[in-house]
């Protein structure tokens, strides 16, 4: 017989009925968060509250304050114990009562004027509904007790406050993609001038750039501003001092931070211009439809290997 600390993660009926509502509870989650997604039109002075709103703002934060939380009570999730009977009634009640409330507050928009829109009211109430609504279908697959007591620990507050830092900081990132955009559409141009002669720069109404030559351009838009790859470094860079916290220094973290997202804005650049050349050179469709499909993820996950590898030794203590 094995002893239990011997016993597989997936042995654990604990730990695999964890799991099973989790991966209930983020499906119904999802369904509920497409009836309640926002149509507010926020004009440009209340630019705040429509940087909170951004579902990318919730996603982000919530996503990594989750991933961090679940690493810190990785052990506690493991030997978790099986909670008590679901309780299909409870469930469906809650699930209702919340897609009528998102039914109710999308509609109420609709009536209102554009400065009632705006208003930071509104913005509060959006969070409210919000927080209501995963609160209530969390706790209709777990005990209220229980996930108090789960959730009453400094670990909580740690990947709370980590998830909301990480949210501010990619969506202010993100509120520049016109900027950086401009700068990545710049310096291709700069770069395809040296080996083409007759290359063509222009901006468009929506604040993109068109670039290219004669055979084959394309268009500098938010996803190929960078954005994408500083996320999924902040995101693997974050998980990994968190596993290793105790032997990192936390000084050398932070310069890290930035050098690491100014590496991935370069190799963005430089996917921009692989995918110029590969259009000129070989095929416009395969550079859009093969290569472009796919050298962004490869392109950043090695880069980002490579980093961690040379840059792991010297940032611990």
């Amino acid at each position: 017989m094995k002893k239990e600390g011997h016993k597989s993660v997936f042995h654990r009926k604990g730990f695999v009925q964890l799991l099973w509502r989790l991966g209930f509870f983020g499906l119904f989650l999802i369904i509920e968060a497409y009836f309640i997604e926002s149509r507010i039109k926020i004009p440009q002075k209340w630019w705040a509250a429509e940087f909170v709103m951004s579902t990318d703002f919730a996603l982000s934060g919530i996503l990594m304050a989750v991933g961090i939380f679940a690493l810190l009570a990785r052990n506690q999730l493991i030997h978790i114990k099986q909670q008590p009977k679901f309780n299909p009634a409870q469930f469906c009640a809650m699930f209702l009562i919340n897609l009528l409330f998102a039914f109710f507050f999308t509609n109420l928009v609709k009536f209102m004027t554009v400065s009632q829109q705006s208003s930071l009211t509104l913005v509060l109430l959006w969070y409210v509904l919000g927080i209501s609504m995963v609160a209530s279908l969390f706790f209709a697959f777990f005990k209220v007790k229980d996930v108090v007591e789960f959730f009453n620990q400094p670990r909580t507050l740690v990947a709370g406050i980590i998830g909301v830092s990480f949210a501010f900081y990619y969506q202010l990132f993100k509120g520049f993609w016109h900027v950086l955009a401009y700068v990545v559409a710049k310096v291709v141009y700069f770069m395809l001038s040296l080996t083409y002669p007759n290359v063509t720069f222009s901006m468009n109404p929506d604040m993109t750039a068109t670039i290219g030559t004669n055979a084959f351009n394309v268009i500098i838009a938010g996803a190929c501003s960078g954005i994408d790859g500083v996320k999924l470094f902040l995101i693997l860079f974050t998980f990994f001092l968190i596993i290793d916290w105790k032997a990192i220094n936390p000084k050398k973290a932070v310069l890290l931070y930035f050098l690491g997202t100014v590496i991935m804005f370069t190799v963005n650049i430089i996917r921009v211009y692989l995918v110029l050349l590969i259009g000129n050179i070989v095929n416009p469709e395969f550079a859009m439809k093969g290569f472009h499909a796919n050298i962004g993820w490869i392109l950043f996950t090695f880069v980002f290997i490579i980093f961690e590898y040379l840059t792991y030794n010297w940032m611990r203590k």
